[in-house]
């Protein structure tokens, strides 16, 4: 199937997925960004978010990052983008959202890049919070100094 058509098909499945996300972004109280990766459904490459996290975890641990206030974040395997939806929606003050994910990597295997679109969503209404997407492995300097 040719690159248009595939692009033409995705459409449809990119307007209901952001019609469900926009949604679930109505609201930033912070039991309700928790819960969000769980609840979201999408369609086609933007089908589900998910935190890998035990949910005990990564709630104790956003709180952690919420109150630290950081201005730069990192994450280091995006995977499904459930925790760079938190970091995202939980942190208003961070100006900078980096995400670095190894494409065919050995615990995930990294995330499509249609789904950056998707990604791009999370911080719709934080215009000071600027977000990088970096493909590649985090252990080599020449992703670090990208």
């Amino acid at each position: 199937m040719s690159n248009w058509r595939k692009d033409w098909l995705d459409l449809p499945a990119w307007w209901i997925s952001k019609k469900n996300l926009m949604g679930w972004m109505k609201s930033d109280d912070f039991e309700s960004v928790i819960e969000t990766p769980n609840r979201y459904v999408g369609r086609g490459y933007y089908d589900r978010i998910h935190a890998e996290q035990d949910a005990f975890e990564i709630r104790e641990v956003a709180h952690l990052v919420q109150n630290s206030k950081p201005k730069v974040i990192v994450e280091i395997g995006t995977y499904k983008g459930g925790t760079l939806f938190i970091w995202t929606r939980t942190n208003p003050q961070a100006e900078l959202i980096i995400s670095i994910d190894l494409p065919g990597g050995k615990y995930g295997g990294g995330y499509d890049a249609r789904r950056e679109k998707l990604y791009r969503l999370f911080s719709f209404n934080r215009p000071d919070t600027k977000m990088e997407f970096l493909r590649g492995n985090s252990h080599e300097e020449k992703t670090c100094n990208a």
